[in-house]
Formats: structure tokens, sequence, C-alpha cells
């Protein structure tokens, strides 16, 4: 449920944040014994955007930014969840999530399709780009 930053160089104390309950909402559905799986079960990480997705079975995927502060002495990382989807609150566990790269178009846009896969068959699409 809870998704940490850590750095590698620092084995004495690797955590550099930590988010608690990421993809916590306000009112979750009652999936009766499916409640014992509220836990991450998919992570992506998207190095082309600095992003990571987690999605957990219960429906409900966060993406999170690796945003850096360059004011301090050494710089300092942290984590932010800048969505959490799908805005209304799925009825159905999250079967998978799959990530597709498009090429890069004339422009150069980098765009990226998020694929959620529910256990019901719902399959939903979100298009992700650069700010």
């Amino acid at each position: 449920r809870d998704v940490f930053l850590l750095d590698p160089a620092n084995p004495q104390s690797p955590v550099v944040d930590k988010i608690e309950m990421v993809m916590a909402r306000a009112a979750l559905p009652t999936l009766g014994e499916l409640r014992a799986f509220d836990r991450i079960a998919f992570l992506e990480w998207i190095p082309d955007l600095a992003i990571a997705i987690a999605g957990s079975f219960l429906g409900t995927v966060a993406i999170m930014r690796v945003c850096t502060d360059p004011s301090h002495e050494r710089p300092r990382h942290t984590l932010q969840v800048i969505a959490r989807i799908p805005e209304e609150v799925p009825i159905q566990p999250l079967y998978g999530v799959s990530i597709y790269r498009h090429p890069e178009n004339a422009s150069g846009m980098l765009t990226i399709t998020l694929y959620l896969l529910y256990l019901d068959g719902q399959l939903i699409a979100y298009e992700l780009s650069p700010p």
C-alpha cells in the first residue's frame, strides 16, 4: 500500500521519501474477500516521463512523479501523486496494466498509452504525455 523512493547509494538510510496508502480513496466499494488484496499489484516506471504507475487489485491506480529540489546542497528527491485513476471508483478488480510507447511523431512529441484491464473485460486507455 505504501510507496518508497530509495537511494541505493546511501545504504545507511536508503529511504528518501514515502507515500502511505498511495491508492487510498475516500470510498472504496465493498469487494468482500478481495479487500485482502488491497496492495500494490502492478508497478510500472516510465523513465521518459519520470513517472511511476502503481495499481491495486481493488482497481485504483496512482500516477506519481519523481521531483527534484536543486536548492539544497545535495539535490532532494520526492514523490508526488499527480493523479489517481479512474475518476469513478471501479466496482471490478483490476486484472492488468500495460504501457505502450508510441513512436515519436514529426513534431517530436512523446505519447504513451496506459491500458487498464478489469476483471469484467472492460479496457480503459489513458494517453500520457509530458507536461
